[in-house]
Formats: structure tokens, C-alpha cells, sequence
């Protein structure tokens, strides 16, 4: 009798000393994981339920950061670039990118996507009024300036294409993520990005309003303006599928099927892709839906944020890339990358590896990147918007140009 006892208790213990550590690391998740969100917004959130003041570019710009590299840097960075993959449903986008002969073949396609990744994530990335984001986006703005005189950019195009960057990553975050976004983290990102356009030169003047309270009504008008936008514009030509297809030649099999089963039906059309195979449509959901039960569930949040910006080079003023997609644009040349398992496997199907000529290995330089036509030039034009974006302080609020530690409201 007292064996039988003896032996029904251990089985007993050992599940309750199994169970006990299970429970307390679950636990320690659930206290964890929304620990950062709820520190923001007892941050932020009292000044704006005062009514008194508003977001300012250096508020908006902590909370994106904290967004974009913290909670959800995955998501974010394949919504930036899935709405730019979308912009190739207008023709008057993917004209421009024909005319400029960078989307002619995989090499002239990779490098572009290069050199707007590093770009965009040096002007994305960076603190408000930082030397990197400022020489960056005074580079971008001459590298759109040949264009815009002649008329082959319009602002419309260059809303849009703000709008996508904007709208993207939220509606992928909300749909997939382990959480959605709260009032506060939208006017954030509205806030932030509306500095953005305007340090790039984009005009609002076409959005049916000249005022806005703040961040989230913004982003509100201009979603409904894209929408608006694309109804009018969105149609298939040749030029869309030809950009598509060649920046779908950048992606891996997986990340184009990913891509084309987040496309909407019309704009599919317009770029002239076929339907995803019914498989990955019908997989694709369910393990979206099991990644974010796991995240928020059974994954404690992370610790560091993940580092987006080009590490310096040992050339100086030069950044590598952090990452590389088809090909080895700006890559650092370690011994890893040029020898490892998947060199050895890139070699074989005759790709290139980080290091290799043509690539770059030395770097980006923010202030010289862009077409190999235009190197050396623009220095007038770029340092007149160096002293212009100088100007721009991060403490200033976008609503209202007003600076200091708190931006009044309109109204």
C-alpha cells in the first residue's frame, strides 16, 4: 500500500516540477511583453489627453524607433517595402523607372533597390537633424531634382509613394502581428513621416485640407487621398510589368509568393501577376496566425534593438549595408561571407559573394550614391539643402511649426 503511494507521488512531483517553471515563464511573458507599450504611453499620452499639446518630431521619432526596431522590425521593414513594390501598379511610376534604365535586368534592378534601401534608411533611421540623415536626404533631393524639372516626377506620384510607405506597414502590423497599434503609435507615425515628406520636398497642397489636428487625422486624409489616387491611376501597361517583374527577380521564390498573396486582386492585375498557387493562399494565414500566438504568447520581447543603419567601413565616409538580397551591393567582405557554406553554394550556382568586383565591398557613400551617371555632381544643389534641412528642428511640431517642449494644438 505505502509503495503504491510512493510511486503514484513521483510521476505527481515531477509534472509539478515541469509545470511550476512553465507557468512562471509564461507568466513572466505576459507581464513582459507589453511592459515597453504600456511605458510609452504613460510617457506620451498624458500630453495629449491634456489638450494642450502635440507630438513633437523628436516625440514622434522615439516612438517610431521604438516600433520599427523593438516591437514589430520585421513587419515594418516588409510593409516599407511592400508599398513600394505596390507604387509599380501606376504607370506613371513604373514609366520613370524604365526611362531611367534601372530596372533593365537583375543587376541594374538589384543595385536600385540597393541604393534606395541604403537611402531611405539612412534618412529613416537616423535621428532628426543627424549629420547621416540630413546628408542623405540632401543627396535624395538632388537625385529627384533632374526629374522634377522636367517633369518626369510629379508630386502626386511622390505622395503617393509616401502614402504606401506609410499605410503598409500598419495594415500588416494590425492584420499579423501579435498586437495592433494604438491611437498614440498612428499619430506617431503620421507625426514622424509628415516631417519626412517634408524634408524630401513633398507639397500636401493636393490633400483636400491645409490644417490637421495631428498625426492620425493626417494619415487618415491621406490614406483616403491614395485610395482616391488609385482609383484614377491604377491600370495595367507594359511598363508596370516589367518593373514588377524584375524587382520580383531580387526576391527569393518564397518572398515573391509572399509579396503576390498581400497584393490586392486589382493591383495583381495591373502589374500582370498571376494568382499565388492555392497552397501558399491557403498556408500563408494559418501560419501568420500561429507566429503571432507564439510571439505574444510564448516569446519574451526583445531586449536590443535591431540595427538598420550601414555599419562604418574602413573606408571613410563609407557605410556596408547590413543586408543583401539577390546581390552583394555594399557588402562587408568577411571571411565568412566570401567562404562559408553559402558562398560555397552561391559560387556554385555561379552568383556573386560579398567582396566579389562591381560590388562595392568598400561601401556606400550617402553623399555619392545613386546612378553611376551622377556621381560627383549635384555639390551646390546638396549643400544649399544640407543648410535648409539644418534649419528644421526636431522639437518642432508638423502641425503647427511651432517649437519647443510642447506644440499647441490647432484650433
Amino acid at each position: 500500500m505505502n509503495t503504491h503511494t510512493q510511486s503514484g507521488t513521483i510521476p505527481g512531483l515531477t509534472a509539478l516540477l515541469v509545470a511550476l517553471p512553465l507557468v512562471a515563464y509564461l507568466c513572466l511573458v505576459r507581464h513582459l511583453r507589453f511592459r515597453r507599450t504600456q511605458a510609452i504611453h504613460r510617457q506620451y499620452a498624458p500630453k495629449l489627453h491634456e489638450q494642450k499639446s502635440a507630438l513633437t518630431v523628436n516625440d514622434a521619432y522615439d516612438i517610431t524607433m521604438s516600433l520599427a526596431t523593438l516591437e514589430f522590425p520585421t513587419t515594418f521593414t516588409a510593409g516599407v517595402r511592400i508599398g513600394m513594390f505596390k507604387s509599380y501598379a501606376i504607370p506613371t511610376i513604373s514609366n520613370l523607372l524604365m526611362r531611367t534604365s534601372h530596372f533593365n535586368n537583375l543587376e541594374t534592378t538589384s543595385r536600385r533597390a540597393a541604393n534606395t534601401g541604403a537611402l531611405l534608411t539612412e534618412i529613416f533611421f537616423h535621428p532628426p537633424g543627424s549629420t547621416r540623415g540630413i546628408n542623405a536626404t540632401a543627396r535624395t533631393n538632388f537625385l529627384h531634382s533632374g526629374y522634377k524639372k522636367n517633369g518626369h516626377i510629379t508630386n502626386d506620384d511622390m505622395l503617393y509613394t509616401l502614402a504606401l510607405s506609410i499605410v503598409e506597414p500598419i495594415r500588416l502590423i494590425n492584420r499579423y502581428e501579435w498586437r495592433s497599434l494604438s491611437p498614440l503609435e498612428v499619430n506617431a507615425l503620421g507625426t514622424y513621416w509628415k516631417s519626412l515628406g517634408e524634408t524630401l520636398d513633398i507639397s500636401y497642397l493636393d490633400l483636400p485640407s491645409t490644417t490637421w489636428h495631428d498625426g492620425q487625422e493626417w494619415l487618415q486624409e491621406l490614406d483616403e487621398w491614395a485610395q482616391a489616387y488609385e482609383k484614377r491611376n491604377m491600370q495595367w501597361s507594359q511598363a508596370n510589368f516589367t518593373v514588377a517583374h524584375h524587382a520580383a527577380g531580387t526576391l527569393s521564390a518564397l518572398q515573391r509568393h509572399t509579396v503576390n498573396n498581400l497584393l490586392e486582386e486589382e493591383r495583381r492585375q495591373a502589374i500582370g501577376f498571376a494568382p499565388p498557387p492555392l497552397t501558399y493562399r491557403m498556408s500563408l494565414g494559418p501560419v501568420l496566425a500561429a507566429r503571432r500566438f507564439c510571439v505574444r504568447h510564448l516569446c519574451l520581447p526583445r531586449r536590443r534593438p535591431v540595427e538598420m543603419t550601414g555599419m562604418p567601413s574602413n573606408e571613410p565616409g563609407h557605410y556596408w549595408a547590413r543586408n543583401w538580397y539577390s546581390r552583394p551591393w555594399y557588402t562587408k567582405a568577411t571571411k565568412w561571407a566570401r567562404y562559408g557554406p553559402s558562398a560555397w553554394w552561391r559560387r556554385w550556382l555561379n552568383e556573386p559573394c560579398p567582396g566579389d568586383d562591381g560590388y562595392q565591398p568598400e561601401g556606400y557613400d550617402p553623399e555619392q550614391i545613386g546612378p553611376v551617371a551622377l556621381r560627383g555632381k549635384g555639390h551646390e544643389f546638396v549643400e544649399q539643402e544640407k543648410a535648409r534641412l539644418s534649419e528644421l528642428s526636431g522639437s518642432r511640431c508638423p502641425f503647427t511649426g511651432q517649437s519647443g517642449s510642447k506644440c499647441p494644438h490647432l484650433g
